[in-house]
Parts: structure tokens; sequence; C-alpha cells
């Protein structure tokens, strides 16, 4: 749960760069835009080499556009029909580290009716 939001039941997150170092720390594994970085690097050798022309090209904005979405958990919501289940996973991924036992995952969910 990340500032009262579980991720990604009810918000999705999605990170820049493609790190793997951020993908690897964070409990829930993070999406991310990849960038266009080899089309950055042409545009920046282009203008580098009209610059070293001569050419003026102050106040010029370019935009790259991402190559794409590397898509990992903390974006991939996958709706369940049962809030139940839904609780039981939300308290799984947040306690599965610190050895919980059944009958916590079952107290946190709650006793459903028949």
């Amino acid at each position: 749960m990340t500032a009262g939001f579980a991720v990604p039941e009810e918000i999705a997150i999605i990170g820049i760069d493609n790190d793997p170092l951020t993908r690897t720390l964070s409990r829930i594994p993070l999406s991310s835009v990849i960038q266009g970085t080899v089309e950055m690097g042409r545009t920046a050798a282009h203008l580098l080499h009209q610059m070293l022309g001569g050419a003026r090209l102050a106040g010029r904005q370019i935009l790259v556009p991402p190559v794409g979405i590397n898509v990992l958990a903390s974006s991939r919501h996958q709706p369940l029909a049962s809030p139940y289940v839904m609780r039981a996973r939300h308290f799984i991924r947040q306690y599965a580290c610190q050895g919980i036992k059944t009958e916590q995952v079952a107290d946190y969910v709650g006793n459903p009716s028949p």
C-alpha cells in the first residue's frame, strides 16, 4: 500500500528509465517507460553537427517519444471477483516476508458468510 492506495489494485504506478535497481528494490516490481535513447543520441549528434556548422539553435525544443513501456506488476491489475481474495492477496503481498500464517490472513480478510 502506497499513500493509502493498494498498488496495482487501486492505482497503477509507472516509473521512467527502466532502471534494473529500482525494479529489484521495490516491493512490487515497477513498470517503466522505456525512453528512446537511440533516437535521443542521433538527434543530439545531428544538432551538434548543425551547431558546429554555425547554425543557431537557441530556444529550440525537440521531443523524442518513448519506445514503449516495460509492464510489470505495479501497473498490471488483474481484477478479482471476490473482495475476500483481493484483501487476502493484498495482505500476503504486504507481509509475505514476515512469516505470516494462514490464520493471520483469514483474520485480516474476515469471515465470509456462506
